[in-house]
């Protein structure tokens, strides 16, 4: 009964849990009803607002497309006839730069003329000079060549002085020392006669000597050794003198015979000797004229390398003073067409500069 009464209330309570939901669904559908009812009444109204709007917005497009094709229609004549305007400035401008042109040919011709003009004077000039030049070179080279003979001569004669001087101071030196020595030998000869006693004992190492030789008993071991060095000294310089005037007496007898020889016969030999002469003679002129050659030729050289030089710097003097003024019209024409193109751009429209699809 229990079981049965509890079941009961609780199929009470589920059944009024069901009516309360089922009133709570109606209730949430009223209002959503409602709910859309009021969304669709304001969607209506929105729709309504978007409809008028973009009617405005296809009034305003539509007008703004007229104003466009009609500006573009003012540009498209007015750039037409900017285009025609500067067709006839290049033309001009064209017509204007012939006439220059021809102008500056003209005055060119006209400065090529001078020029050549002051390029002959000054090559006849440089010519001359050259010329004066080359004889001053010259006569400096044969009066550098007649002083150096001069210089070589003096050189000769000042070494044959001083070979003499030397040959006279050494004999002198010779004949001093000679007498020097004489002197000395003399002095040792006359100390060594006279007599000393010695009573002593031999030194040691001396060997004996024979007993009738008073001047080898009465030296010491040292003056007997300087003794014999000068004796052999003594002895080389009188053979030295001796061959020297051996080889004196030689050469003037060989002089002696030269001259019988020049005054008998001729030599043989001398017709040999005078054409070897000839020929050095021949030589020492054709070396001459090698050299004179040489030199002209150097000389011929530096003045065509000096010519190109100065045409090469009159080229580019030329080059740059003409690079002025043809930069000078060049800057002036690209100014002209700057401010040309500037002014076209200050007299051009607002928003002209737009592409198409963004100019609405």
């Amino acid at each position: 009964m229990q079981e049965r009464s509890a079941n009961e209330i609780k199929k009470i309570e589920q059944e009024k849990a069901n009516n309360l939901a089922r009133k709570r669904l109606d209730q949430v559908n009223k209002w959503e009803a409602k709910i859309n009812r009021k969304s669709r009444s304001l969607a209506e109204r929105a729709r309504e607002a978007w409809e008028l709007i973009r009617a405005k917005e296809q009034r305003l497009r539509e007008a703004k497309d007229r104003l466009i094709a009609e500006t573009w229609k003012e540009k498209g004549e007015r750039w037409l006839a900017n285009e025609e305007k500067r067709n006839k400035y290049e033309a001009m401008d064209e017509t204007r730069d012939m006439i220059n042109d021809e102008k500056d040919k003209r005055r060119a011709r006209i400065e090529k003329a001078r020029w050549d003009e002051a390029r002959r004077q000054e090559k006849e000039v440089q010519e001359e000079k050259d010329e004066r030049r080359k004889v001053i070179h010259l006569e400096a080279l044969r009066k550098a060549k007649v002083e150096a003979m001069h210089r070589a001569t003096a050189k000769r004669e000042q070494a044959r002085r001083e070979a003499t001087r030397d040959k006279r101071i050494h004999q002198l030196t010779e004949a001093r020392v000679r007498k020097f020595r004489e002197r000395q030998y003399l002095e040792q000869a006359t100390a060594a006669l006279v007599p000393h006693f010695d009573g002593g004992e031999k030194e040691e190492g001396e060997e004996d000597k024979p007993a009738d030789d008073p001047l080898e008993d009465t030296m010491t071991r040292a003056q007997k050794q300087e003794q014999a060095e000068f004796q052999k000294t003594f002895e080389f310089q009188q053979r030295a003198d001796r061959r020297a005037s051996r080889a004196v007496q030689i050469k003037k007898e060989e002089a002696k015979r030269a001259k019988l020889d020049q005054l008998g016969a001729k030599d043989p030999k001398g017709r040999e000797i005078a054409r070897i002469a000839m020929w050095r003679q021949e030589e020492e002129e054709n070396k001459e004229r090698l050299e004179k050659a040489k030199l002209d030729k150097e000389l011929k050289f530096e003045e065509a390398q000096k010519l190109k030089i100065q045409a090469d710097i009159k080229r580019v003097e030329t080059f740059e003073k003409l690079e002025k003024t043809r930069r000078e019209r060049s800057r002036e024409r690209e100014e002209r067409r700057n401010e040309g193109a500037r002014a076209r751009i200050r007299n051009a429209a607002v928003g002209s500069a737009m592409t198409l699809c963004l100019s609405y």
